[in-house]
């Protein structure tokens, strides 16, 4: 008896890990590390003798995530902030034993692989529901006469804007930060991104059939998590969106040859993406063509993530060949900061708000090179093995690392990791146990 409780534990509980993350990543942050422990436990445990046969480009992504975690800990020898610096090698220490989860896939994980994103699928929608019954009920307020009113603007406004223009403006409850109360906006935007890219992915690799009421479902799904997008009003998950239709478009061009379709489908698409787009978003597109083509400086009236890049790249060019270390950054950048009188920032330690340049900063050029490789190889490996999802994967995570500072949260380095490894360790297996070509 107690061997077949052992024997069950080892073949189910990798697979069970693997579902609990799945599920919870979009529903909690305050859970994702020890989630993340669980998954790491559950990676060793796994560990037997196995025959591997992989490429030399299969060999250099299992081990890139490792490498770059190494990284950060040569990072630490020339860091001022030791304190600062090992809770970034701690935020990061998925990275180190990634390639163990990647090479150690049980059986139980390889066959039921779609029904670890399914989860993730289940847990995104969950969660924006929740995000949107918490935006209704925090609307229905009681008005001077006593009656139960809907306001869905976040600030008593003058102003007579719609819902649409509160929502533009990030003014209500259903948009922004307010809405996205579990994670940051931009990072909820990439997982329901990813939740889309699964979506599309699982309809047309399984729903051979198309039945009218399955395709009524997937085009219900698409249309609530598009609009969802928007509703978060993320400018990381604006391009990426646009990124990824651009992309699934060209897909459906040539797996289809419907080219005329095809470049309908992306001329309306982006005609909507541009009047759905946020107005922040626009304004520093504007803003950053304008001071290009005329070689102006930043204005007080500038866009603060505008700021932040400026103050960190001087910083770089200060430092552009080992960087500050590891746990460094934000001390030189409040230093920075307080030099061109950013408060706001200063006050409360604001990242870069760019991954590519965090790591410039943290770990000069050849940290930053590093990543370009490691994301650059993993792509062209995407589009070589015909990999959908890892394709899509690296494509949002790469958009999201010129906005965001996502290797620094936990969320970001979940959820990389995490659907990194399994893709990746999915494509090492004979073709039918892939999740891509089942």
């Amino acid at each position: 008896m107690k061997n077949k409780i052992i024997y069950f534990f080892k073949q189910n509980f990798q697979l069970f890990i693997f579902l609990l993350v799945a599920f919870l990543m979009p529903l909690t942050k305050d859970f994702l590390p020890l989630l993340m422990f669980l998954w790491v436990i559950s990676g060793l445990l796994s560990i037997r003798k196995i025959q591997f046969n992989l490429s030399t480009l299969q060999r250099l992504l299992v081990l890139m995530p490792g490498i770059f975690y190494l990284f950060h800990v040569i990072g630490m020898v020339h860091t001022t902030d030791l304190q600062r610096g090992w809770f970034d090698l701690e935020v990061k220490l998925s990275f180190l034993f990634a390639p163990v989860v990647m090479l150690f896939l049980t059986d139980k994980v390889k066959q039921n692989a779609n029904l670890v994103v399914k989860a993730f699928i289940l847990g995104n929608l969950v969660a924006l529901v929740i995000c949107l019954l918490r935006a209704m009920d925090h609307s229905f307020i009681t008005n001077e006469m006593g009656q139960l009113v809907f306001e869905p603007s976040y600030w008593n406004l003058e102003q007579d804007l719609t819902f649409f223009q509160l929502i533009m403006k990030r003014y209500s409850h259903f948009s922004y930060s307010f809405l996205s109360f579990i994670h940051n906006p931009s990072y909820f935007s990439m997982y329901v991104l990813f939740t889309i890219c699964i979506t599309i992915y699982l309809y047309r690799k399984y729903d051979k059939r198309k039945t009218l009421n399955s395709t009524l479902v997937f085009g219900l799904m698409l249309f609530f998590l598009t609009l969802m997008i928007w509703l978060l009003a993320s400018r990381a998950g604006f391009i990426a969106f646009a990124a990824v239709f651009l992309g699934v478009s060209i897909f459906f061009m040539f797996k289809t040859q419907k080219f005329l379709v095809s470049l309908g489908i992306i001329t309306i698409g982006f005609i909507l993406i541009i009047v759905f787009m946020s107005p922040k978003l626009e304004k520093n597109f504007q803003e950053v063509i304008h001071q290009v083509e005329n070689k102006q400086e930043l204005t007080s009236d500038s866009d603060i993530r505008l700021w932040l890049w400026k103050s960190g790249i001087e910083v770089y060019k200060e430092n552009y060949l080992w960087g500050v270390g590891t746990g460094d950054t934000k001390l030189e950048m409040k230093s920075k900061y307080h030099q061109y009188n950013l408060s706001i920032a200063e006050e409360k330690g604001y990242n870069l708000h760019n991954q590519y340049l965090e790591s410039a900063l943290k770990l000069g050029i050849f940290g930053v090179l590093i990543l370009l490789f490691w994301l650059v190889s993993t792509l062209i490996y995407a589009i070589t093995t015909k990999n959908f999802l890892l394709f899509f994967l690296m494509l949002i995570v790469s958009v999201h690392f010129m906005f965001e500072s996502m290797m620094n949260s936990i969320a970001g380095v979940s959820f990389f990791m995490f659907f990194y490894s399994l893709l990746i360790g999915l494509s090492f297996q004979p073709p039918k146990e892939k999740i891509n070509g089942r």
